[in-house]
């Protein structure tokens, strides 16, 4: 019980200060790495397309479990759940 009255006060301290965190990832398909591929934090207006090497990053994510929603033109949208 003790452990996980830690673990909530980590995660609600850190959600009270603000602090905030990075995601880092690469977007692949069957044929290699995906360019210009949007990449969303659902329920933020935190987002960026990748470069042509299928990389991201989202900076200033609030700090928990993260949503990340992929959306490419003609292709159908994908999510992803990050810590």
């Amino acid at each position: 019980m003790r452990i996980i009255l830690y673990v909530l006060m980590v995660v609600t301290s850190g959600t009270i200060l603000g602090q905030t965190g990075v995601i880092t990832g690469r977007v692949v398909g069957p044929d290699g790495p995906l360019a210009f591929v949007n990449t969303l934090v659902k329920g933020t207006g935190t987002g960026v397309a990748t470069d042509m090497s299928g990389l991201f990053r989202l900076e200033g994510v609030p700090v928990g479990y993260q949503v990340v929603l992929l959306s490419l033109v003609g292709h159908r949208l994908e999510k992803g759940l990050c810590l």
